[in-house]
């Protein structure tokens, strides 16, 4: 909003219609006041979670991590878990969730501080707008 382009330009480079973005300002101070931070964690904390993250704590996450700091792929560790415990689905993370956690957990990203840039260059290559915009 500060380099003043349009809610249509806004939406359309985010791959978002015009209407949500007007909402997204709205709900969140406006043009004006709008910060993107602060507007992630209201949105973040009104999110209702059915059931706990699976790699919050405990043994899992350890494991996980322990394999990131060794530079293991989420993929590879995804497999690697159903390979070790095929009966036991508690055990099994997606390679999604192991991506996820590291784009949003501040634990994961202080515990491995080695490995953080790489992973978050990986995880913002693969998101893309949903529609292509053209450009002025």
């Amino acid at each position: 909003m500060h380099r003043g382009e349009s809610m249509s330009a806004i939406a359309c480079t985010i791959g978002r219609s015009p209407s949500t973005v007007t909402s997204e300002l709205k709900a969140n101070g406006g043009p004006e006041a709008y910060r993107v931070w602060p507007a992630h964690m209201r949105a973040r904390n009104r999110t209702r979670r059915p059931n706990p993250a699976k790699l919050d704590q405990g043994p899992l996450c350890d494991k996980v991590t322990k394999w990131l700091k060794e530079l293991w792929s989420p993929e590879e560790i995804a497999n690697r878990l159903r390979q070790d415990f095929p009966d036991d689905p508690v055990t099994h993370v997606s390679h999604e969730t192991i991506y996820q956690c590291l784009s949003t957990s501040q634990d994961a990203v202080n515990h491995a501080e080695n490995w953080r840039g790489v992973w978050l260059e990986t995880i913002t290559a693969r998101w893309s707008p949903k529609k292509q915009c053209a450009r002025p």
